[in-house]
């Protein structure tokens, strides 16, 4: 006898689960991936990261204003 209350795999109807995320350690796991890569960063590379970053926001506010 088999059971079937059990989802399929394919039933499109079930949310990911969390360690469906794309994150093995969950988002608390990524935060501290991501801080670390930070801080392996030198001052200048910071730098120029957060320059990237405010011309990436600039570029993407003028788009939208048009």
């Amino acid at each position: 006898m088999s059971d079937t209350s059990k989802p399929s795999p394919s039933d499109s109807s079930e949310s990911p689960s969390p360690k469906d995320d794309g994150f093995p350690r969950g988002w608390a796991g990524h935060e501290e991936d991501q801080r670390a890569a930070w801080l392996r960063l030198s001052y200048v590379e910071r730098l120029r990261w957060l320059e990237q970053a405010k011309a990436f926001v600039a570029a993407q506010a003028a788009r939208g204003q048009k």
